[in-house]
């Protein structure tokens, strides 16, 4: 079963740890708490800013962790990187995941056009709106999720699951 605490106390240093692999099983759980509840390969937009040498670095990173498909519950998470100005794009994924850097607007505008799940781990974007779920595994699993952002999106999560996070 997956357990939410509260993400509140994250600190930026907190952020600035790489991404783990029990961060993306953690992405991968959330995003198999779907209402929709999906299955087998889901294409993952990680999403960085070309000019955050920090962005590139945790989107590669999170490339790596996934490598060709990582296999979370019934969901293979397949990475691909997007520069952030490509989210809007003609390239089909089914959820993004975005690093640090990225643009607040550009990644709302990429919710609200393409109505799929953004996870991140970087809290002030689920506060500013502009991504969905914010999680974190380390020192304790945090999950955070914007119920009106989701609506908004029309990404719709599980009753039992939204029971369990906290919002921001």
């Amino acid at each position: 079963m997956l357990a939410a605490l509260p993400l509140l106390g994250s600190s930026p240093a907190a952020s600035a740890q790489p991404p783990s692999l029990q961060d993306m099983q953690l992405a991968g759980r959330v995003l198999h708490f779907q209402a929709a509840q999906p299955s087998g390969a889901m294409v993952v937009a990680i999403a960085y800013n070309a000019a955050d040498p920090q962005s590139r670095d945790e989107a590669a990173a999170v490339q790596a962790l996934l490598g060709t498909g990582l296999g979370v519950d019934n969901l293979i998470l397949q990475p691909v990187l997007v520069e952030q100005r490509e989210l809007i794009g003609p390239a089909a994924y089914d959820a993004i995941f975005s690093a640090t850097g990225v643009d607040a607007g550009l990644l709302g505008a990429a919710l609200r056009v393409r109505h799929i799940p953004c996870l991140t781990r970087q809290l002030e974007q689920v506060q500013s709106g502009s991504c969905i779920v914010a999680i974190r595994s380390a020192p304790s699993v945090g999950i955070v999720l914007n119920t009106a952002n989701a609506a908004a999106s029309g990404v719709r999560f599980a009753t039992a699951f939204r029971m369990m996070v906290e919002e921001p």
